[in-house]
């Protein structure tokens, strides 16, 4: 991967626009994918003649569309912005992959090169580049071998929650780590205690972690309205509660609101009420036989055994397979032809918000389909995805089903998909879909194929 060309769509190195750049780029030449009014700051690659490159790219002038208003992540370019886990910090970083030092490197030791390092580290410790920045949860990378650390980036490190407090950006390398304490602390086989739905949120939030006497604390948040993702897991006590809240006032500022906690089960609930929280936004998840679903019998399943017939009946040109990681480019194209079909049956801001944050959420997780382990089967139709049900394997037995999208507009598709991915999963004895988000439509849908638990979740606030 080497500017303005990558090896795959999914790079991660391709640009990202700060949300600003790409309101004023996109106002020019529309070329951004959008949720709604919502812009994708982070776009894929894509093929063209001879190479897979950034859509703005131009292979026959060598060139770039929108060279005059290019992104400051294109500006910096060989030097990015990354979190670097060992530290603790955020750094301007060389890239000496770039072939201009990687080729020559003692164009590292010129005169030039140092004013240029010297420019560079006053402009991103500017307040306002500090601030813009901050707003974007695509922008800094992740630390990565080919890179040479230049200077820790002070202003940035702060603003981000990592100055003086201890606290990690949470990254995929976390994984093992996070998700054997998500496991320990999941009876209730909650899916939303599963690392890559955690992960998926880093596309909305930056979240952070940290260990306080042996207890692993998540918190998640923008914009000094920060919250624990978790209630402590592993143990809590007093001292661990009376250390987060500190933590949230670091974050927060000092006039801050309650402490809040998101996805408190019904075990840690009990626990809580002892720590002088109460407990709002219960919300159930759906747990299925993955027998059940696989076979589709009886009377309960009726209707869906009809759906089956009525897409096997219609569509004799399709096919299914295990996702691969390859198509996340395509499974992103049909949820936003599947999110604008939902906009227009809904009036509520609150919904159509719910839809852009969960796009986000989708393409987080299947752009790190491999390091997150994600797993489902894809429906085509002439080539095209038209389905994709995908998730991870949970506490030995079982699956976290987080991520499922239709064309709408093939019927019994959704019946047909759902099934496909139980048949395929060997060894899972359940499937758990997630909640309903308050949407009375989906949770009539998750109940007609009939739960065998609905674990209860809530949402704990701190007693004033």
């Amino acid at each position: 991967d080497v500017c303005c060309r990558f090896e795959e769509p999914t790079s991660s190195f391709t640009p990202t626009f700060l949300p600003e750049e790409a309101i004023r780029i996109d106002n020019q030449v529309r070329r951004f994918d959008r949720v709604g009014e919502l812009i994708d700051t982070k776009m894929p690659a894509v093929q063209k003649t001879g190479c897979i490159a950034c859509t703005f790219f131009e292979p026959d002038k060598n060139g770039c569309a929108i060279y005059q208003e290019h992104p400051l992540d294109c500006q910096l370019y060989p030097f990015m912005v990354v979190y670097q886990p060992q530290k603790q910090c955020i750094e301007l970083v060389l890239d000496i992959h770039c072939p201009y030092f990687r080729d020559m490197p003692e164009n590292q030791n010129t005169e030039q090169y140092q004013k240029h390092i010297t420019y560079l580290l006053d402009f991103l410790e500017q307040d306002a580049v500090v601030e813009s920045i901050s707003q974007s949860c695509d922008f800094v990378a992740q630390a990565h071998p080919m890179a040479t650390s230049i200077a820790k980036l002070k202003g940035l490190t702060h603003r981000f929650g990592l100055e003086k407090t201890g606290l990690h950006l949470l990254t995929v390398e976390d994984k093992a780590h996070i998700e054997s304490c998500l496991e320990k602390q999941n009876p209730n086989n909650l899916a939303a205690y599963h690392f890559t739905y955690l992960y998926s949120w880093s596309s909305a939030f930056h979240i952070l972690w940290k260990e306080i006497d042996g207890a692993l604390c998540v918190f998640a948040g923008k914009d000094q309205d920060y919250f624990m993702f978790y209630p402590p897991l592993n143990h809590s006590s007093a001292t661990i509660f009376k250390a987060c809240a500190q933590l949230l006032k670091q974050l927060n500022g000092a006039d801050s609101v309650p402490m809040r906690i998101e996805h408190v089960s019904e075990n840690d609930r009990k626990k809580l009420t002892e720590h002088d929280f109460v407990f709002e936004n219960p919300s159930s998840e759906f747990i299925y036989s993955r027998t059940s679903i696989a076979r589709y019998q009886g009377n309960d399943y009726k209707s869906k055994r009809h759906a089956v017939n009525l897409f096997l009946a219609t569509e004799h040109n399709y096919c299914t397979r295990p996702f691969e990681s390859k198509d996340a480019v395509q499974c992103m194209a049909l949820y936003r032809k599947w999110a604008e079909v939902k906009r227009t049956q809904s009036e509520e801001d609150v919904f159509k918000w719910m839809l852009e944050d969960s796009y986000f959420a989708h393409k987080r997780a299947l752009f790190n389909a491999e390091h997150l382990g994600l797993e489902g089967v894809i429906v085509e139709l002439e080539g095209a995805i038209c389905a994709y049900s995908l998730g991870c394997r949970q506490g030995g037995n079982g699956f976290a089903n987080l991520f499922e999208v239709c064309d709408e507009n093939i019927p019994g598709i959704a019946a047909f998909v759902f099934q496909k991915l139980a048949q395929s999963l060997e060894g899972v004895d359940w499937i758990n879909t997630l909640d309903a988000s308050g949407i009375l439509a989906l949770e009539q849908t998750k109940q007609s194929y009939r739960p065998e638990s609905m674990p209860v979740r809530y949402t704990a606030i701190e007693k004033h």
